[in-house]
C-alpha cells in the first residue's frame, strides 16, 4: 500500500470517528421521563418500611405511559398532593404517642403546610378548636398526618400537564402502546392503573382478554376489584363470585360475555385506533391499589375482536 493510498483512509477513518453516533433503541416507551399529562396520583405507603411515596401516572404527547415515583416531599411541593381540606369543621383526635395525657380533641379550623427552612422537613401543622372553644395547634409530621388522613392526592391536576425534575425522581417504569391505550381509555372508569394491567399480561392474560374484562367490569358499573375478580373467574372457571345488578350469577364466561358485551364496538381494536367513545370519567381520587391475584393464563390474545394476536408486550 502506497503513501498515499494510507493517507487516505487515515482521513476516512478520521471523519468517520468525528460523526456521532445515534442509538435508536435508547430507551423504551416515553421520549422524556417525568413529562406528559397526568392520569392519576397515589400515594403509596410500603407496608414493611411504613415510607410513603407518590407514584404518578403520566401519558406524553404520543400516548404512550410511565409511571413516576417520586418523594411524598416532591409531590407537595408540585402540589400534587395537598391537605384535605374537607377536613376542616370535622372533629378529630390527635393522639401523643408518648403521652396521652397530651391527646387533642377538637374541631378542625385549619391546615397549613409548612417547612423548616434549616432542616427542609415538611409538617402540617393542624389548628384544632376544643370543647371549651381553646385553639391547639399541633405540628404533625406527613406518616401520621396521612394516617389522620389529612392528606390527599389532589384530583384537579388529573388532567392537566407536567414536567417532573429528573433529579426528584426516585425510580420510572414505561409501558406499551397497548398498555398505554387500555389504561388511558379505562383508568378513571375502574380506577384500575397501567402497572395493574401490565401485571394482568404478565400474569398470561391475553390483551383481548384483558379488554373484555375491562369492558364487562365497566357494564356492570363496577371498579378493579370487579375486574380483578372477572380476571379470577376465567382463570379458576369459579364465576360465583361475579354478581350481575339483578343479583343473578353466572355459570362461564361465554354467558358473561354475552350478557354484557352487547356492542360490536367493544373491542380492542376501536380503543387502539382512537374510535372507541370515550368513557364517563367519576373523579379520580385512588390513593390504594386493590390486591392483584395474577394468576390467569388466559385464552383469549386480542386482536380488534379479543380473539387474535394483542399488540406488542409488556413493560
Amino acid at each position: 500500500m502506497n503513501r498515499n493510498k494510507t493517507l487516505a483512509i487515515v482521513l476516512i477513518v478520521a471523519m468517520l470517528a468525528s460523526i456521532p453516533v445515534i442509538h435508536a433503541n435508547a430507551r423504551p416507551g416515553t421520549s422524556t421521563s417525568g413529562t406528559g399529562t397526568i392520569a392519576s396520583i397515589i400515594i403509596d405507603t410500603d407496608p414493611v418500611t411504613k415510607l410513603s411515596t407518590t407514584l404518578v401516572s403520566l401519558v406524553d404527547e404520543t400516548g404512550l405511559a410511565q409511571n413516576v415515583r417520586i418523594s411524598l416531599e416532591s409531590a407537595l411541593a408540585l402540589e400534587l398532593v395537598i391537605p384535605d381540606q374537607a377536613m376542616i369543621g370535622k372533629n378529630i383526635q390527635i393522639k401523643d404517642a408518648v403521652d396521652p395525657a397530651k391527646d387533642v380533641t377538637g374541631v378542625v379550623k385549619s391546615l397549613v403546610l409548612v417547612t423548616d427552612p434549616l432542616t427542609k422537613v415538611t409538617s402540617l401543622v393542624v389548628t384544632l378548636t376544643d370543647a371549651l372553644n381553646l385553639d391547639h395547634v399541633v405540628s404533625l409530621d406527613l406518616p401520621k398526618a396521612l394516617e389522620l388522613n389529612l392528606i390527599i392526592p389532589n384530583k384537579d391536576k388529573i388532567g392537566t400537564p407536567i414536567v417532573i425534575d429528573p433529579k426528584d425522581i426516585l425510580d420510572s417504569s414505561t409501558y406499551t402502546k397497548t398498555i398505554s391505550k387500555l389504561g388511558s381509555y379505562f383508568g378513571a372508569a375502574l380506577g384500575v392503573t397501567f402497572d395493574q394491567l401490565a401485571a394482568y399480561r404478565k400474569a398470561g392474560y391475553g390483551y383481548g382478554v384483558i379488554t373484555q374484562a375491562c369492558w364487562m367490569a365497566v357494564t356492570l358499573n363496577g371498579d378493579a376489584a370487579l375486574l380483578d375478580q372477572i380476571l379470577t373467574a376465567k382463570k379458576t372457571g369459579d364465576f360465583s363470585a361475579v354478581i350481575l345488578p339483578d343479583g343473578k350469577t353466572i355459570a362461564n364466561w361465554g354467558q358473561l360475555r354475552k350478557l354484557t358485551l352487547t356492542d360490536p364496538h367493544q373491542n380492542l381494536g376501536r380503543i387502539m385506533s382512537g374510535k372507541a367513545t370515550p368513557l364517563p370519567t367519576p373523579t379520580p381520587t385512588v390513593t390504594t391499589s386493590p390486591e392483584l391475584k395474577g394468576n390467569g393464563n388466559g385464552n383469549g390474545n386480542g386482536n380488534g375482536n379479543g380473539n387474535g394476536n394483542g399488540h406488542g408486550n409488556n413493560k
